[in-house]
């Protein structure tokens, strides 16, 4: 027979339930209070006055605030976190999605190269089509290595691609779009057959099959390898995935090179799992850290640099070096807690010395890079004779990235499938500085190849445009493409202006250019350079790049489509001819 309650036991129940309700807020009252993350910015408290008690901010405030520090607050979360992430494969966090397996993916991470809403990532770079992704960078890699410089790309995928069954139905619904744009990618880039583009796609397919068969492996030191190229809690490889990246840019700048056997393991770690916090769960990925030890190769971390804003690196004493000899001989391993201290010191550079000339390769090599590549800074410095690895984002700086430019015989670029559009996107200012550099060596080193000059009439000091409506169009007559011996230049060409602003602004100028010279839209302007004004002096005027592939009998039109704007100077490169010779 059912029980049925009284009267007296409804209110020991009720009873029971308020009390269970009121017990945070009674040690919040009596002072209790949850201990704030150190990672997770606290929400300040609010000033609750008379005057404000009708505005709802001030209670959407206290409601934030109180959240935050109500006694067990922490344990609810969990507790709720837990549910969510075990029982429904769900999150309440909207940046994070549970997949199959308990892995745990991040938005920006599923929408790869297509437009995101979320987080931090949120894109700029969705106006880009594959086949112009593949045409800008052939673009810049004949500039660059017309400057006497080789250029690398490689593109580390994501790890959904390589787990495709970690994906659940939302997963998949959310990675269709940048599944297609890697499909179409993929198919451009093998269309296009650049030699030094070094796609790593079937790379990942291969070290994952082959961790599958090998089941897990126990490490000399006692920890346990999973049989995976990816943490399931993270966003980045480990570093068996890594090592697919080191093998096949190795072998592409020096075929056969690459030692399989040099491979070893020579760490455990217990990877924090980062997704999982997201979650408001803690957890590790527990794996096997495998570098590279070469017989007869020895290499040694030679710097390391502080952030410092990314103005100026500081060489730090080497007592505060993250990197170092691990206790596997010859080794080099992170003693930071994790590699993503490594953002703390974005400047590392590296050493390897050999008996044997032809076991390293030679010259210095610059390494432009996402947080994908701290997993290989225990493998790739035993292949480089000299070796930066360079944190993408110092390329805004505007010293550091001039001179590892200028020292580079080789520059790799290496950006995951999360980041590589928004890379190369004009609002970041990878492109424009790897043009500048360029255009600046070839100017010094071969004038016979440029032609430089004041703007025509219509686009100096005396004639400006101040409304925006008020467009004018500029031509450079063919036969004023001309080097200073009076040779014609041959096209493709690398053309750059100096706009001056005429109020205090470092907005860009609008300059365009006719369309039918080849220029995709990715390429106008090709590079940017903002205006340096200091206490009311223009110390430098804006700068644009252009890529031009044809030469057009009357010459180049260029519209001014901006207030203000004047050009100053322009030069036009030739970049037909044989690449310059630096040393």
């Amino acid at each position: 027979m059912k029980h049925r309650f009284g009267f007296s036991e409804k209110l020991v129940y009720l009873a029971a339930f308020v009390c269970a309700l009121m017990v945070p807020w009674v040690a919040l009252a009596v002072g209790d209070r949850t201990e704030l993350d150190p990672r997770v910015e606290p929400t300040p408290r609010p000033s609750v006055r008379p005057e404000n008690w009708l505005d709802p901010s001030v209670w959407n405030a206290t409601d934030l605030w109180l959240t935050d520090n109500m006694a067990l607050h922490d344990e609810a979360v969990r507790a709720t976190s837990s549910v969510n992430y075990r029982l429904f494969e769900d999150s309440n966090n909207v940046e994070a999605v549970v997949g199959t397996h308990g892995w745990v993916f991040s938005r920006p991470e599923l929408d790869a190269y297509c437009p995101t809403d979320v987080g931090y990532l949120e894109s700029v770079s969705i106006a880009f089509e594959p086949s112009e992704m593949v045409e800008l960078m052939g673009v810049v890699t004949d500039i660059v290595e017309l400057s006497g410089r080789d250029l690398w790309w490689t593109l580390p995928p994501s790890r959904w691609y390589a787990y495709p069954d970690r994906l659940n139905s939302r997963a998949k619904r959310l990675s269709n779009c940048a599944s297609e744009f890697r499909k179409t990618l993929r198919e451009r880039l093998d269309q296009a057959a650049m030699p030094h583009v070094v796609p790593l796609w079937d790379g990942i397919d291969d070290a994952r099959d082959a961790a599958e068969a090998a089941g897990p492996a126990p490490s000399p030191m006692g920890g346990v390898a999973p049989p995976l190229v990816y943490y399931p809690h993270d966003l980045h490889w480990n570093t068996r995935g890594a090592a697919v990246m080191t093998e096949r840019i190795v072998n592409a700048i020096s075929p056969g090179l690459w030692d399989e056997a040099a491979l070893v393991p020579v760490g455990d770690e217990d990877k924090e799992a980062t997704q999982l916090l997201n979650l408001g769960l803690d957890g590790i990925d527990p794996d096997v850290r495998y570098g590279v030890i070469r017989p007869g190769v020895r290499a040694t971390v030679t710097g390391e640099y502080s952030d410092n804003e990314f103005l100026s690196p500081t060489l730090l004493p080497d007592d505060q070096w993250y990197l170092h000899e691990g206790p596997v001989p010859g080794s080099i391993v992170c003693d930071c807690q994790g590699l993503g201290r490594l953002d703390d010191h974005p400047l590392l550079r590296f050493a390897a010395e050999s008996d044997d000339p032809s076991l390293i390769i030679p010259g210095h090599t610059l390494w432009l890079h996402d947080s994908f590549s701290w997993w290989a800074t225990g493998q790739l410095p035993s292949y480089f004779e000299s070796l930066t690895m360079l944190r993408g984002k110092t390329v805004e700086a505007p010293t550091v990235f001039h001179d590892e430019f200028n020292a580079a015989d080789r520059i790799v670029i290496a950006f995951s499938e999360m980041l590589f559009t928004r890379r190369l996107d004009p609002a970041f200012p990878l492109v424009r500085r790897l043009v500048e550099e360029s255009a600046a060596t070839l100017t010094e080193t071969a004038p016979e190849r440029v032609h430089q000059g004041v703007a025509c009439s219509g686009c100096n000091a005396e004639e400006t445009w101040t409304s925006p409506a008020e467009a004018s169009t500029w031509q450079l007559p063919a036969g004023a493409l001309t080097s200073p011996t009076g040779v014609a230049l041959e096209p493709p060409y690398l053309v750059t202006f100096e706009v001056a602003p005429t109020t205090f602004s470092i907005d860009p100028q609008g300059i365009v250019i006719d369309a039918a010279y080849g220029v995709g839209r990715a390429f106008n302007p090709l590079g940017y350079e903002p205006a340096v004004i200091r206490n009311g002096v223009v110390e430098k005027p804006h700068r644009y790049h252009f890529y031009v592939a044809t030469r057009p009998a009357d010459g180049l039109d260029f519209t001014v489509a901006k207030d203000g704007t004047r050009i100053e100077r322009y030069s036009v490169i030739s970049l037909a001819l044989t690449p310059v010779t630096l040393r």
